[in-house]
């Protein structure tokens, strides 16, 4: 896309600009809005505490039988005891992963973006193509137009 002047350039910038700021204000009311929708849900429901965790009543049988078949339970106990016993640690492992995770995703949006090639519409190709037939036709009537004048000049 060739922007020839600087007034259409801001122009461009203000837009993409206005769209992103009305996109974060729809995603953060749209947060809000089902946020409070959860709550409210939540509120209906009778939960029992289990060592400080909310459980709904129905799910809680079966989610221990699962738990406890699949030994989940024992693998979160561990990994609660080892967050308790060296906190930072535990919160150094996690935020590496999570900051490790958005640096490779950085990594490859940019290598995309480096390795994508230039994308032209239809239009701009069938542009092309016209005008280079047009360039060898101007070429073709030249080169005809100083073979007749060659004929007809007297020697």
């Amino acid at each position: 896309m060739v922007i020839k002047n600087l007034e259409n350039k801001i122009r461009l910038v203000g837009i993409i600009c206005t769209a992103f700021l009305v996109g974060c204000v729809i995603i953060s009311l749209s947060s809000i809005w089902t946020a409070r929708t959860m709550v409210s849900d939540a509120q209906k429901k009778v939960y029992v505490l289990d060592g400080n965790v909310p459980i709904l009543v129905k799910e809680v049988s079966a989610g221990r039988k699962f738990a406890q078949a699949t030994r989940i339970d024992k693998a979160a106990a561990k990994v609660q005891g080892f967050a308790n016993a060296h906190r930072i640690l535990f919160l150094v492992i996690v935020f590496g992963f999570a900051i490790g995770g958005f640096t490779w995703n950085i990594y490859r949006i940019t290598m995309a973006y480096r390795n994508s090639r230039p994308t032209r519409t239809a239009t701009e190709m069938q542009d092309s193509v016209l005008r280079e037939r047009h360039k060898r036709l101007q070429g073709g009537e030249i080169r005809e137009n100083r073979n007749e004048n060659k004929k007809y000049e007297p020697q």
